[in-house]
């Protein structure tokens, strides 16, 4: 006879679900979106991740800590990254991995919450699923992942019969853990991906781009190849590690200038910057982009490109510049509103017939008349006097990279 089935006010599900069929999330699409990524500190980890270069870096010294990706929650889904962990404690104590789970205000392993994590140490691999009991799913030192070096890693879960859920870690393409268990907890789950740290650095992502040249502004030997500073090395306010560059003198041009090798002169240059709030109409602040003089010397903006403040133009919004001739500098509102806070300054000269200028990731300009530079510099134009005219401003972070 013929096989078939038959319903009757009922669905009919037959045959197991493919992994080929499930959906599988790029974790780069979920990095790019670093406002989505919450913080919980389990055990004083202070844990403050760093997003750079199409990477997060979430590193907990001591103590422990978790980064969720709460954008949007998962399930029957599969992750694809790239994962590297550096150890900082010893063997044992020092565990870091990933993870989905019903709740990013708790540990995937403490508190009310449902979840499958993966655990990473120095002499194992774990997979740990947590909900209305624990259990321990796997647990070898048949594959480990060494400190420092980088893995591509395939992890999740679907549903692939009612109440069974296929759980899955490869790495490098090569199933570690690939098996079916019945648990209607994990199979319910609608859970939120995310990284856990204690005493180690993990790393998820792929770089996107070369770094050819960094200044945080964290040393004195910071300010080695600047030219004419007049502001301050300051621990008020910093947009990574401890220390930035304050404007804090009553001068009328003050314009520390960094001289770049060929060598240093990416496609795109970011540096943060950090509004006071401060206003007044002789007010001009300015990070720019300077290119090369008549005589190929340090210009001084001879044909610069500058973003910041012109308290003339308007005390309330950002603007940008861009000189096309010496002195002549035709500043233009960008329409976007000042906030007190940091707020990232971006040149892209990667077509290499243009330069896109940024706010935030707004497109704010795109200028034709300049597609290379020399050097970069910063300057605070305030020409009023007094203790007010002080612009008590920072920057920080200065990154020049260029895309892979």
């Amino acid at each position: 006879g013929y096989f078939g089935v038959f319903s009757a006010q009922v669905t009919n599900t037959i045959g197991e679900k493919k992994a080929a069929e499930i959906e599988t999330i790029d974790v780069a699409t979920l990095i790019a979106e670093e406002e989505n990524w919450k913080v919980t500190d389990i055990a004083d980890a202070a844990m403050v991740p760093v997003f750079e270069q199409g990477q997060l870096i979430a590193t907990a010294e001591a103590g422990q800590s978790i980064v969720s990706y709460t954008g949007e929650t998962f399930s029957d889904k599969l992750f694809n990254f790239k994962y590297k962990v550096d150890y900082h404690g010893e063997t044992g104590s020092a565990w870091g991995g990933f993870y989905l789970q019903s709740d990013p205000n708790v540990a995937a392993w403490a508190g009310p919450r449902k979840s499958l994590l993966v655990c990473v140490k120095e002499n194992a691999i774990e997979v740990q699923k947590w909900g209305d009991d624990y259990k321990m799913l796997y647990n070898s030192d048949e594959v480990v992942l060494e400190t420092g070096k980088e893995y591509d890693i395939t992890f999740g879960m679907y549903e692939e019969n009612e109440g069974k859920v296929r759980i899955i870690l490869k790495v490098d393409g090569t199933d570690v853990y690939n098996e079916v268990i019945e648990d209607t907890t994990l199979a319910a789950l609608d859970g939120y991906f995310g990284v856990f740290s204690a005493q180690v650095t993990n790393t998820i992502g792929e770089k996107n781009s070369e770094l050819v040249f960094s200044n945080g502004f964290e040393t004195v030997a910071d300010f080695d190849n600047w030219t004419g500073t007049k502001g301050s090395h300051s621990t008020e306010q910093a947009h990574s590690g401890s220390y930035s560059y304050k404007m804090d003198q009553n001068e009328i041009s003050t314009k520390p200038l960094t001289a770049l090798t060929e060598e240093q002169k990416g496609k795109v240059v970011k540096i943060w910057f950090y509004d006071s709030g401060v206003k007044g109409e002789d007010l001009q602040i300015a990070a720019c982009l300077d290119t090369p003089s008549k005589d190929g010397g340090l210009s001084y903006w001879f044909r610069a490109l500058g973003i910041g403040l012109n308290g003339a133009v308007s005390e309330d919004n950002y603007l940008y510049f861009a000189t096309k001739t010496y002195g002549n500098e035709d500043y233009k509102d960008t329409g976007i509103k000042r906030e007190v806070g940091w707020h990232e300054f971006k040149w892209d000269l990667t077509s290499g017939s243009d330069c896109k200028v940024y706010i935030d990731d707004v497109l704010v300009a795109t200028e034709y008349h300049i597609n290379t530079y020399n050097n970069f510099f910063i300057f605070d134009w305030n020409k009023a006097e007094g203790e007010g005219s002080i612009s008590n401003v920072y920057f920080d972070d200065l990154t020049i990279e260029n895309p892979k």
